[in-house]
């Protein structure tokens, strides 16, 4: 924009002329309105503004330099009315006040440009300070979440860890002493096992002396039958007969009462 308003400015000079032109055109017609039929020069017929323009082409023409009247010479010997030189020296005196402002104008805009960019430049400055505060601001935040859920999770992880260290304890003494009840049941069951075992084979050593004595009570048994089926066979004497039959009889008597012991013995 100030790029576009300077290129405008540096157009000035082109401007100006064509104002100029402009100008003079309008005073010649209204020269022309002003005066019809009656020389350029009558003094009945001017206006208050030819005289004014003459007052100050005198006065333009006393301040000016030989340069400057070197400069109109050759409009001498033109066929130019005074009141037209002065016009135009007129008109040369506001082209030059209108420089001067344009320029004051040109200075005033510059000073203004240059404020207005030292103004964006704060502002611009001031924005990217707040935002790159802001960022720090958020990153020093995001820094400080971070080792929080870093924390966190350390604490989470170690009181993990000791719950399981405290199962695993846990197991070992419920291992320790599944083992010794164990170890515990297997004496238990040794102890009654080898008490039985001792028991059952004093039972077995009973039972093969008791199996012994009848085996010897048999033997007997079946030697007195041995002897009584022989005293049974017919002999010499009646008496002989009778004793050994009684001898027999309390043989028989006595047999069947150890029989019946054994019969006991063999049931328990």
């Amino acid at each position: 924009r100030c790029r576009s308003e300077l290129e405008a400015q540096s157009t000035v000079g082109q401007d100006l002329q064509v104002r100029v032109d402009d100008l003079k055109a309008q005073l010649e017609k209204a020269e022309a309105r002003r005066r019809p039929s009656p020389p350029p020069d009558s003094p009945s017929v001017m206006s208050g503004e030819v005289a004014a323009d003459r007052a100050s082409l005198s006065t333009d023409t006393q301040s000016c330099s030989s340069s400057h009247l070197q400069a109109l010479s050759p409009f001498a010997s033109s066929q130019l009315s005074p009141a037209d030189v002065g016009s135009l020296f007129s008109t040369i005196s506001r082209l030059r006040s209108a420089l001067k402002r344009e320029e004051r104008e040109n200075a005033e805009l510059a000073d203004f440009v240059n404020y207005e960019k030292e103004c964006i430049i704060q502002t611009v400055e001031s924005e990217l300070r707040q935002a790159l505060e802001k960022e720090r601001r958020n990153v020093r935040h995001a820094r400080k979440q971070l080792e929080e859920e870093r924390r966190n999770m350390a604490m989470s992880k170690q009181v993990a860890l000791s719950k399981e260290v405290e199962k695993r304890y846990e197991l070992e003494a419920l291992l320790r002493d599944s083992e010794q009840k164990r170890r515990a049941l297997e004496h238990t069951l040794c102890s009654n096992s080898a008490g039985a075992l001792n028991r059952a084979l004093q039972n077995l050593r009973q039972s093969e002396a008791e199996l012994a004595s009848v085996t010897a009570v048999n033997q007997e048994m079946l030697s007195d039958l041995i002897q009584a089926h022989d005293a049974l066979q017919p002999s010499g004497g009646e008496a002989r007969d009778k004793r050994e039959f009684s001898l027999l009889l309390e043989k028989l008597s006595s047999w069947r009462s150890r029989h019946e012991a054994v019969g006991r013995l063999g049931t328990s």
